[in-house]
């Protein structure tokens, strides 16, 4: 059996990869720091094919707690997604110390450590896949420490290509941009229509798109330190 770790698997583009690498036969570890949306869902009643494991991701505390249980139930891992998210649209003069440092341990830092602590049993041929995204590429004044953070997830992936390369582990980004996840669907409909307007296909995209594009960088094996993106044509005219 293959065994796959996602973040931020409670609702949208996590809970989305995780159904399908369930679907394909690997057995999931699930990681949030809450259960309350999919718990109930009869895809996750079986505890068959995966593993609830409740951390706060934005906390150096959990970098322990989620080593012990991966490694309690298995000697090897195949794939990391580091999907787990957090935002803060604050203004560059009101962004806080905290805000700031929560976006960059959740984005950055702990998955930093918790590929640290994996590395001896991800295995060979294995994949590990960071969600980048498109204000890593495209700078936006409003959400400063998110883009930042993505941009240096992105330089994180090409950094770390040689290392793991010696075991021959794929690392690879996907940069989504709009994508229909429950935070973009509560945005009211003029900003979602002023949005559609700057994506040439003229509509958000889907977990599905995301989940289907992973699928293929997993499959494809000559996909290496690519910061790959999914955007629909965002501000292409």
């Amino acid at each position: 059996m293959n065994y796959a770790l996602v973040t931020g698997t409670n609702k949208g583009m996590g809970r989305s990869i995780s159904e399908q690498l369930m679907r394909s036969g690997y057995f999931v570890f699930l990681l949030d720091i809450e259960f309350n949306e999919i718990k109930n869902d009869s895809k996750f009643l079986t505890k068959d094919n995966h593993q609830f494991i409740k951390v706060d991701l934005s906390s150096y505390d959990c970098i322990e707690v989620v080593e012990k249980e991966v490694k309690s139930r298995t000697n090897k891992i195949d794939l990391i997604i580091f999907n787990a998210g957090f935002t803060d649209r604050s203004p560059f003069p009101e962004i806080n110390p905290e805000n700031w440092v929560k976006i960059q341990n959740i984005f950055l830092n702990i998955p930093v450590f918790i590929l640290q602590k994996l590395n001896p049993i991800i295995s060979s041929g294995g994949n590990i896949i960071f969600m980048g995204s498109s204000l890593g590429i495209h700078p936006h004044s409003l959400s400063l420490s998110y883009g930042v953070a993505k941009s240096a997830v992105h330089a994180l992936v090409k950094n770390l290509v040689k290392f793991f390369a010696i075991k021959k582990v794929r690392i690879n980004a996907i940069a989504p941009g709009f994508i229909d996840t429950q935070w973009q669907l509560e945005k009211p409909d003029h900003i979602r229509n002023r949005i559609s307007e700057k994506i040439a296909l003229k509509h958000f995209g889907s977990p599905t798109n995301v989940t289907n594009l992973i699928m293929h960088v997993i499959d494809n094996t000559y996909i290496n330190g690519s910061i790959i993106s999914i955007d629909g044509g965002y501000n292409f005219e």
